[in-house]
């Protein structure tokens, strides 16, 4: 892993052999936790293979479907430990800064981020308001 490199299924599951019972536990998504933490290193080492990929190659890459692949690329980047930007509408992700996509999109994206901004202080006033209505 060290070395940022895909890893392979059969690798994984002769490792997963000499894990204790209680190593194995499955996580909210029906997955192991070694499963999950593999899934999200090899999403990171795609994203220094691809300055882009499409999420059903990105699927088929990591040996999930790509509404899997899109679900848990959307979560690294929320919380910043991945670096990209997601085209739904042609179901494509970009890796890295965006430095290859057109004005328009940059302008997208600069609107994305602000709605997400807008939506983050929202929810802290929600949050606020129901911590005042518990009082």
């Amino acid at each position: 892993m060290y070395k940022n490199r895909l890893l392979r299924k059969e690798d994984i599951e002769k490792f997963s052999k000499t894990l204790l019972l209680h190593q194995k536990a499955v996580n909210a998504t029906n997955m192991t936790i070694l499963e999950m933490a593999v899934l999200e290193h090899n999403m990171l080492a795609c994203s220094l293979l691809y300055n882009n990929i499409t999420f059903l190659q990105l699927g088929t890459l990591l040996n999930v479907s790509s509404r899997e692949a899109e679900k848990v690329c959307s979560k690294m980047i929320g919380e910043n430990r991945l670096s990209g930007m997601i085209d739904q509408v042609d179901g494509i992700l970009y890796f890295g800064q965006y430095n290859d996509v057109t004005k328009e999109q940059q302008s997208l994206i600069k609107f994305d981020q602000e709605i997400g901004l807008i939506c983050g202080e929202m929810n802290d006033v929600v949050f606020e308001i129901d911590e005042e209505n518990k009082k």
